[in-house]
């Protein structure tokens, strides 16, 4: 006997003259087969559909709950209802495997390919959980990521997003008082993701809302483009006023009351001749029950978890340096060091604490600018501070009066006589000034856009280029061997600052680098802060220039410096940066090709063993086994394995190509590979040598 399939029974059962549940007033949005593919099947939004008919019991009852979600969820998730009992729909329903009323399906933003149609589809999560408002809205957050959002801790990471290609594209962050995305931002970003680049910062991430002048949380900020001002979303923080304004930002992603996708040709990952079809898709997708994971592949670093933070030189104030209290024989000996010294004499036949004191807090608010020390004289020595310039009589008579002096640099600082009394008051920024003022220039170089060749291209140390000599390409620079290292401030000032000079002569000796600075007003040098990535003035980068090959031009990395520009914490991180940089350099001398085995990242257990779980700085190299100086780069990182085996640093690397979760997590692309990052994983930080370019592409931009 011939069996009628149970829906279209079910239709001729029904009464003809039936009125649907749900009108234009209502939230929800009425579905049918003219639109669906548009508003479900090809937009990047989350979904949920209910196939009801208008006689049915269970559907009357739902109906308030219904409306009731899609006014909660407005703007967020599109709520939808197809009237099966209407004829156009029949085939629809008949296509999504509905055989009773009501059936709810939830619809994620992923897209599949039918490959015997060739057509779109999207699998339907069947909803089975109670039939509330709140039931509903937790089975369609459930299907939401934050796949389009980047998370956002420094200016460097901001800096990044604001870069990203196409630059044309609108950038929206959201600053939020909760440490993850909320559903609401969830859902908008994956309506708009590929129409606008999205944020999100957390309110402990000081530096960024610092700077973005963020005090309220939550707050929306928005640019129109990468060149564009930064403005303030002023409407509610609500989903239907956020997407209403989105829609404004991108016209181009709007499609109506849910704007899920292009109104005229709907995702782009579907094709124009998709347009209008869909109604068999839902054949070739397998039915799944709302609540069960889907299971994914075997991940050997499932859990990885680096840490966001960038090594940025914030957090606590870098130690400063101890101000001991010497003798007067201790302080003469110092005439015959090269460094400067900032000396505070007193009376030593007193008890002076409080004035001790007060020059150690000074010390501490000057930072480390220069070597600072207090001399207690004491009776039988006071005629000696005459050779200073001091005077004996004044610390017999105010013995805890302070008197301080600079001492140059340069040994035989007698015999120079360049002793400089200091007559201000005891406090710390004034004697920053004192110093940096009469500090010399000479190690930072004023650099323009006629000499910057001449300033990237001069080695800092040709030993280093020879002890190098041979080394790998590593950086993907065509050769690390004689790398010289070059740190540039972008300044508005006419004169250098003072604790940049101060930077650049305390490193003189200290690790292969050779300073620079730039007057970034000058109309013939505005553009070199694009070039090196500097989106705020004043600002401060660590270039890795690589030797010139051949006919080629040199290759350049850039490291931006995004902590407070303060003495200490760049001292700090230059410092930090610097040692690295001079073992990858060459300056540090090598045991020979083939060092100890660097340890290999093949999974979430060796990561933690080799870096993650150790105690000090974790070098991790992200070769690229297919290249060709894959040999090369290994064989530099085994050596510098070798050279550290005494140290407090680990040494690793991982083929990237067989494990991608590094470089989506660094943000490195396969172009600046090979590469490394340096990581100090108990305190959460990292940097990674990154921003690969050659002169020559530089000069082109000129």
């Amino acid at each position: 006997m011939y069996r009628l399939p149970v829906l279209p029974l079910l239709l001729l059962l029904a009464p003809c003259a039936c009125t649907a549940l749900y009108h234009k007033s209502d939230a929800v949005v009425e579905l049918n087969a003219k639109n669906f593919d548009k508003l479900i099947t090809n937009s990047d939004g989350v979904s949920i559909v209910e196939f009801y008919a208008p006689w049915c019991g269970h559907c009357k009852s739902l109906a308030p709950e219904f409306k009731k979600t899609a006014k909660n969820l407005e703007g967020q998730i599109l709520v939808g209802a197809v009237n099966c009992d209407e004829e156009s729909n029949k085939k629809l329903c008949s296509a999504h495997g509905v055989n009773g009323f009501p059936t709810i399906k939830v619809f994620g933003h992923e897209k599949r390919k039918n490959p015997y149609t060739g057509d779109y589809y999207k699998d339907a999560v069947e909803y089975e959980g109670d039939r509330t408002a709140k039931g509903l809205a937790d089975a369609a957050f459930a299907e939401l990521n934050d796949m389009h959002i980047t998370r956002l801790t420094t200016f460097e990471e901001w800096a990044q997003l604001k870069h990203k290609e196409p630059k044309s594209k609108p950038k929206v962050v959201l600053f939020s008082g909760k440490d993850q995305p909320p559903p609401m931002y969830k859902a908008l970003t994956m309506q708009f993701g590929r129409h606008i680049d999205f944020g999100f910062v957390y309110q402990e991430s000081m530096e960024l809302c610092e700077w973005m002048s963020v005090g309220d949380f939550p707050t929306i900020l928005y640019w129109a483009n990468a060149n564009a001002d930064q403005k303030r979303y002023e409407g509610e923080i609500k989903a239907p006023a956020i997407q209403a304004f989105l829609n404004k930002l991108a016209p181009e992603a709007s499609s109506g009351k849910a704007a899920p996708a292009d109104s005229k040709t709907g995702s782009s990952s579907s094709s124009s001749k998709d347009k209008g079809k869909g109604k068999d898709k839902a054949k070739a997708a397998p039915k799944k029950k709302a609540g069960k994971a889907e299971r994914q592949d075997d991940d050997p670093f499932k859990g990885f978890e680096m840490p966001r933070k960038q090594d940025d030189g914030k957090g606590a104030p870098p130690q400063t340096q101890e101000v001991r209290v010497l003798g007067m024989e201790m302080a003469e000996e110092l005439d015959g060091q090269e460094d400067m010294w900032l000396l505070a004499f007193f009376n030593g036949a007193e008890k002076c604490g409080a004035s001790e004191e007060d020059f150690r807090e000074a010390v501490l608010d000057m930072g480390d600018v220069v070597k600072a020390a207090l001399v207690a004289v004491p009776e039988q020595d006071l005629n000696k501070v005459s050779r200073y310039g001091l005077k004996p009589a004044k610390l017999r008579s105010e013995p805890c009066e302070l008197q301080v002096v600079l001492l140059p640099p340069g040994p035989d600082k007698q015999d120079l006589g360049d002793y400089m009394l200091y007559k201000g008051p005891i406090e710390g920024k004034a004697l920053q000034r004192f110093v940096t003022e009469v500090m010399p220039g000479e190690n930072a170089y004023e650099v323009d856009a006629s000499n910057l060749s001449t300033f990237l291209t001069t080695p800092n140390d040709d030993t280093a280029g020879q002890a190098a000599a041979g080394m790998s390409g590593m950086f993907g620079l065509g050769g690390i061997g004689g790398m010289s290292g070059k740190v540039l401030l972008f300044t508005n000032k006419r004169e250098l600052p003072g604790v940049y000079k101060a930077l650049a002569h305390n490193f003189r000796n200290k690790a292969s680098l050779s300073f620079g600075w730039i007057q970034a007003n000058q109309p013939q040098n505005r553009h070199m802060a694009d070039q090196f990535k500097i989106n705020k003035i004043p600002g401060m980068v660590l270039l890795m220039v690589s030797p010139s090959k051949d006919d080629e031009k040199p290759g350049i990395q850039a490291q931006p410096y995004t902590g407070p520009l303060k003495y200490n914490h760049m001292a700090q991180w230059l410092g930090g940066l610097g040692k690295v940089f001079d073992m990858l350099s060459g300056r540090m001398q090598w045991g020979g090709p083939g060092g100890a085995e660097a340890d290999r990242i093949i999974d979430q257990a060796s990561l933690e063993k080799a870096c993650t779980g150790r105690n000090g700085l974790c070098i991790l190299g992200l070769l690229d086994v297919d290249s060709p100086t894959f040999p090369d780069d290994k064989d530099l990182l085994n050596n510098l394995n070798k050279q550290q085996e005494d140290q407090p640093m680990t040494v690793c690397w991982s083929n990237v190509r067989a494990h991608k979760v590094f470089t989506r997590t660094f943000g490195v692309a396969n172009k600046q590979l090979p590469t490394v990052v340096v990581l100090h994983p108990k305190k959460m930080k990292y940097s990674v040598m990154q921003a690969s370019f050659t002169l020559e592409h530089m000069e082109d931009d000129d």
